[in-house]
């Protein structure tokens, strides 16, 4: 492809991810002022389908209620008991906590404390009562662990069992032996 057609395509695909944002957000006009690098601190969300996010300005939160939210990453029949491992702010947990109600059970799991904090903080503002959460990772063990950021994201690390500069965190299985 030429450098033209490049060009071109990734004009694309931000306009596609712009209408994904309008289509899913009601204050979509604060996720164009976050995107420009306008806004710092705390940042509020509010779904057409009436989920409401707490989020940090600049992070990858938004892109990822958007994707989760939007309908078009997930397509779920309902369901008893969903199991959430890295929940991140919960924008999936919450997605099937709008879905299901409280007719299933959301277990989820975030080990990162920032994370988690909102995580906990979104579930009060969205009156989530079902939705149970533990502040650990989920490996092949139990102990403890270490999660590495991938560069600035907010949502993408990776554990390690032995490195003590790095974020500490509390390890478990998924289910017990």
């Amino acid at each position: 492809t030429s450098f033209f057609e490049e060009i071109k395509k990734h004009r694309m695909e931000h306009v596609i991810k712009l209408l994904l944002t309008v289509k899913t957000l009601k204050n979509f006009h604060i996720a164009i002022l976050d995107k420009a690098g306008l806004l710092r601190g705390t940042v509020y969300y509010e779904t057409r389908s009436n989920l409401k996010f707490k989020s940090r300005a600049g992070s990858e939160d938004m892109p990822e209620i958007v994707v989760v939210v939007s309908g078009d990453e997930y397509h779920m029949e309902k369901v008893t008991l969903t199991e959430n491992i890295g929940a991140h702010i919960g924008s999936f947990s919450l997605l099937c906590f709008k879905l299901f109600g409280s007719a299933s059970r959301i277990i989820s799991f975030e080990p990162d404390k920032n994370n988690y904090k909102l995580f906990l903080e979104n579930l009060k503002i969205n009156n989530a009562k079902n939705v149970e959460s533990e502040n650990i990772a989920i490996s092949n063990y139990h102990g403890n662990g270490f999660l590495n950021i991938e560069s600035m994201n907010t949502d993408a690390y990776y554990l390690e069992v032995n490195e003590s500069k790095k974020i500490n965190c509390k390890v478990n299985t998924l289910y017990s032996e």
